[in-house]
């Protein structure tokens, strides 16, 4: 089942969400090929394939998976990062763009029901 998200430009403190388009494609070729050591953690499209990156994450959200943003620096105006929201009922979402110290910032969205919670808590506390 696909899903539409329609949500507006969204300002953090340091970066801003906006649909990812082609013309964000230059700067995100340069932030994809900044020190790729950080990049163990997700998968980054290298600078040569951004066009096919872009053109595959709106196949996408044409066909409802996903909706992709491009994670713009409020400094700069500049893209550095993209990520991208899927069906929350089903799956995750995947980021990429350096944190404030320079690293990679990944994450993952995990859902737990009421029901499931007191055995989820005591596995937690555990380790």
């Amino acid at each position: 089942m696909a899903f539409t998200l329609v949500a507006p430009v969204l300002e953090g403190r340091l970066v801003r969400l906006e649909p990812l388009s082609f013309p964000h494609a230059p700067a995100l070729a340069v932030a994809a090929e900044e020190d790729r050591g950080t990049f163990g953690l997700t998968w980054v499209p290298r600078s040569h394939d951004m066009d096919s990156y872009i053109d595959a994450q709106l196949g996408r959200a044409a066909a409802g998976a996903m909706a992709p943003f491009a994670q713009v620096a409020r400094s700069t105006g500049l893209a550095v990062g993209a990520t991208s929201y899927r069906d929350p009922r089903r799956q995750w979402s995947r980021s990429w763009a350096p944190g404030e110290d320079g690293q990679l910032r990944d994450s993952a969205m995990f859902s737990i029901v009421a029901a499931e919670w007191p055995e989820r808590r005591a596995a937690l506390g555990q380790t």
